[in-house]
């Protein structure tokens, strides 16, 4: 008789690049999962998912942040807004 391995899935590690909030801080890194926030956030608005990103992308990610116009600023401002709105 053949032994299984229990397998977990591991998820991958990704750093919040957006603004802080009352439940997040802007840098947090995740290993195992989002918090409750940044899990309802990411269901709210689809979009929020591009805040995540992995350590290897994040200095790429915040030199493009910078730049008027490009996704990351974009989606940095839609973020702040967001966070007025639903104070998370």
């Amino acid at each position: 008789m053949a032994i299984r391995k229990k397998t977990t899935k591991q998820q991958a590690t990704v750093i919040y690049w957006g603004p802080s909030m009352k439940s997040v801080l802007q840098y947090s890194t995740f290993r195992n999962g989002l918090p409750p926030a940044l899990k309802d956030l990411t269901k709210q608005h689809k979009w929020f998912k591009g805040m995540l990103v992995p350590p290897a992308k994040l200095s790429e990610v915040m030199k493009s942040m910078k730049e008027q116009g490009s996704r990351e600023h974009t989606l940095y401002k839609k973020a702040l807004e967001a966070i007025k709105e639903g104070g998370k």
